[in-house]
């Protein structure tokens, strides 16, 4: 990795803020309030907002700079964790069901990204999940087989067929057809939200929300500079700040990332596919618009998201080492590719629960509060799917399909 790279997000680097607002300056009200203006903010705003609810969004620091600009972009219908494991922890049945929601959000999200008037770089992907290792096999062809006879479109590489599509080592592959996507995730979330502002809803951001409590049946939203927000419901969507309330994360890591400069071919790269090794901390890779390749993994539990081991000691070197390895392996896997060359280096926080799906619905000990806690491979899905869901149980319809990511089932 050269000195010279950008130690900075891809996203933010490449595209200008698109809008601005202003920050809270007198008191408000609404019927829903939400918290957070990262990806999981956006969605929410903007289905509210479409569906005429009054909807009021703050964000603590800008629009779209929180952990989404130091994400991949990535949407996969797997997430972190194969059918069969996930079976494992939460039963068959609710881990299909868990699959086939990821795939239809995918389909949602595609269908937001064709209404916004601003191009967000939304592509529909091939995924591929592959194998080095011989000793994985068996486990591997359970993985496909259970996939396949449940509904989802897969196909089983081998290792002479993957051989002819991809120019690094694959013992196995399961390709899943068109069951992934790529989008720019910092111009998603600047879009959504501007949307919604155009839809009704009103906007804050560099507005931090100190404290949030019931009073005579509202929720009552202190900001900084005593500004404060009176509404009915609240949505927490600040990632994995709203674990102080929960508790439910059972991991957080530090997930480090190298966009490579425009390359000049894809050669042994098939179709430009999401791709993915089956060895946790995963390694995925993606391509962008701009014909840049990407590749993040290598997570770190020791190292915090502001680049320090343990809060206190700096982690420049340590990480420097991360993304160098990055880069090397990039360049090892697309041997065929050349100039290949790291030009943007970012990390971001990539949290987990036990069972690795979202938080998302209500809990018994705060009344008023809606959670959508989104993070992993599945982050963007899940908070398309979330917002959905939550106007769903806000405007008193039945939603079946919470119980499945509630912040009190029995997987946590």
């Amino acid at each position: 990795m050269t000195e010279s790279a950008n130690r900075t997000s891809l996203w933010t680097s490449t595209s200008p803020a698109p809008y601005q607002y202003p920050w809270l300056s007198d008191n408000a009200s609404c019927q829903v309030a939400v918290v957070g203006g990262g990806i999981a903010g956006a969605f929410a705003a903007y289905r509210f907002a479409k569906a005429g609810v009054d909807t009021l969004l703050v964000s603590r620091s800008p629009i779209g700079y929180g952990e989404i600009a130091g994400s991949m972009g990535l949407m996969e219908y797997d997430h972190d964790e194969g059918l069969l494991s996930l079976a494992k922890r939460i039963g068959k049945d609710r881990a299909v069901q868990a699959f086939s929601l990821c795939r239809e959000g995918l389909e949602k999200v595609e269908e937001i990204c064709r209404e916004l008037p601003k191009d967000v770089h939304f592509v529909r992907r091939d995924a591929l999940l592959c194998t080095g290792d011989k000793q994985a096999l068996d486990g591997f062809y359970d993985e496909y087989r259970m996939r396949r006879h449940n509904g989802f479109e897969v196909e089983l590489l081998t290792k002479e067929k993957a051989g002819e599509l991809f120019s690094f080592p694959i013992e196995a592959g399961i390709l899943s057809k068109n069951l992934g996507g790529e989008v720019d995730p910092y111009q998603l979330c600047c879009a959504l939200i501007h949307r919604a502002k155009e839809l009704g809803a009103r906007v804050f951001e560099n507005t931090e929300i100190l404290s949030i409590s019931p009073n005579r049946g509202k929720m009552v939203l202190q900001s900084d500079y005593r500004r404060k927000i009176t509404a009915q419901r609240v949505i927490l969507a600040t990632g994995v700040e709203q674990d102080s309330y929960l508790n439910v994360l059972s991991s957080r890591r530090t997930a480090f990332c190298v966009a490579t400069v425009p390359a000049a071919s894809f050669a042994g790269y098939q179709s430009r596919c999401l791709i993915r090794d089956d060895r946790a901390p995963y390694t995925r890779v993606r391509s962008s618009a701009d014909g840049r390749i990407l590749i993040g993994g290598l997570d770190s539990s020791l190292i915090g998201a502001g680049g320090k081991i343990g809060g206190f000691l700096s982690a420049r070197k340590l990480i420097d080492v991360r993304y160098r390895e990055l880069e090397e392996a990039l360049t090892e896997m697309f041997c065929a590719i050349p100039g290949l060359k790291g030009e943007y280096a970012f990390s971001g926080v990539q949290a987990s629960t036990r069972d690795r799906l979202p938080v998302i619905g209500e809990h018994t000990e705060y009344p008023g509060f809606l959670f959508n806690l989104c993070c992993g491979g599945g982050g963007i899905l899940y908070a398309c799917l979330g917002a959905e869901l939550l106007l769903r149980r806000y405007q008193g319809e039945d939603c079946p399909e919470l119980s499945l990511f509630s912040p009190q089932r029995d997987t946590l």
